[in-house]
């Protein structure tokens, strides 16, 4: 549930998209769509603030485009709070600008993004992060990424190949429609831009049919690594730190020393 009572995972919570130019937009809202999320489409600031207004689809989450065109971008988002059944996370979506477009979005305190081109486990992820819909928020210790990557499941007969949709030093979550069960120990190898790491793992928890931890999730099992080793932590870490570069408006390495920041509280975590 996002923070003031929207209930982010029935069907009155929304995502905004808000348009700049162009067909992207309608592509990129019907991503969201195919990943489960409820959308509703602005094509200017003025029908926007109308969208954000409607009692009948309260919207919790804005996606907006670098160049959104404002004035002020720092008082149209004041002004989109103000106007809004309850409280709202941003993400700005589209090709990375320069440093002055950069600088203006910070100055507006947007911090999660979504640069060209991002897969749809980028999407999803950042999107829940705008809901706050990300479950154990205050249980993370460690930065965790959406990764269009994947794991290999090493069974004692045969080996299943399973997308990796989320990855940090401490675990991970795979999407797999037949997870193991919860607390079972596992094997596996993740498929990394540098090389393949293997590594023993613990199901911490599984999102299922019938006992779906998070609707906003793909069905999977988020799993704890053990007995890793310094080389292959290293690996991930620098695969998760080049990862989390692309995901923000600043540098999250700088961001980590702003503990009050609440976006980075969400941004951090094991599986």
């Amino acid at each position: 549930m996002a923070s003031g009572g929207v209930p982010v995972g029935s069907e009155r919570a929304a995502v905004l998209v808000i348009d700049a130019a162009g067909d992207e937009r309608h592509v990129l809202a019907g991503r969201a769509r195919r990943l489960g999320f409820r959308v509703v489409r602005a094509k200017t600031p003025e029908e926007a603030v109308r969208a954000l207004q409607d009692p009948r689809r309260p919207v919790a989450a804005c996606v907006l485009p670098p160049d959104l065109p404002v004035v002020d971008l720092r008082a149209a988002l004041a002004d989109y709070r103000a106007r809004a059944q309850g409280p709202l996370g941003w993400v700005v979506a589209g090709a990375r600008p320069g440093p002055e477009g950069l600088r203006r979005l910070g100055e507006a305190d947007i911090e999660l993004a979504l640069w060209d081109p991002f897969p749809d486990a980028a999407l999803r992820y950042q999107l829940n992060l705008a809901l706050d819909d990300e479950p154990h928020v205050q249980e993370r210790e460690r930065i965790r990424v959406p990764l269009a990557r994947k794991a290999r499941i090493l069974g004692r007969t045969h080996v299943r190949t399973a997308p990796l949709y989320t990855l940090s030093t401490g675990g991970a979550f795979i999407e797999t429609a037949r997870p193991a069960p919860r607390r079972a120990e596992i094997s596996l190898e993740l498929v990394l831009p540098d090389r393949d790491v293997g590594l023993r793992a613990r199901v911490l928890y599984t999102n299922v049919p019938g006992n779906l931890r998070n609707e906003r999730l793909p069905l999977g099992m988020g799993i704890g690594f053990e007995d890793v080793s310094a080389d292959v932590e290293r690996t991930i870490e620098q695969c998760v730190s080049t990862t989390a570069l692309g995901l923000c408006v600043g540098d999250p390495r700088q961001a980590r020393q702003r503990q009050n920041r609440g976006w980075l509280r969400r941004f951090v975590g094991g599986a």
